[in-house]
């Protein structure tokens, strides 16, 4: 390959969000990722993938910490309790944009 025939535009960049919940003594409990590209109509990328995300993670965390027999038929009012509850007793989640150059880290 000569640098003639290489692109000239940066290839586009990737856009997503990793989320990690933590112990309260700092320890990584949980970790998911997302990069799809789907955003129903009118919905912000962005929003959509903080909010996979977030759903996501909190079922992660809820299976790793319920019997298995309990984990099969959960629904999502269920899960937000329980991490509501675990948020409460200082479990933390921590959502981290990569690829949007204005996004915060945060919650």
């Amino acid at each position: 390959m000569t640098l003639a025939s290489l692109p000239a535009e940066p290839p586009t960049q990737l856009k997503g969000v990793c989320g990690v919940i933590t112990t309260p003594d700092g320890h990584v409990v949980a970790h998911h990722a997302d990069f799809n590209n789907f955003a129903p109509g009118g919905m912000k990328l962005l929003n959509c993938q903080k909010s996979r995300v977030r759903e996501r993670l909190a079922l992660i965390f809820v299976k790793r910490h319920l019997n298995d027999r309990l984990t099969v038929k959960l629904d999502e009012n269920f899960v937000m309790e329980f991490w509501s509850n675990a948020e409460s007793n200082g479990y933390r989640m921590t959502l981290i944009p990569i690829g949007w150059p204005d996004a915060e880290v945060g919650p």
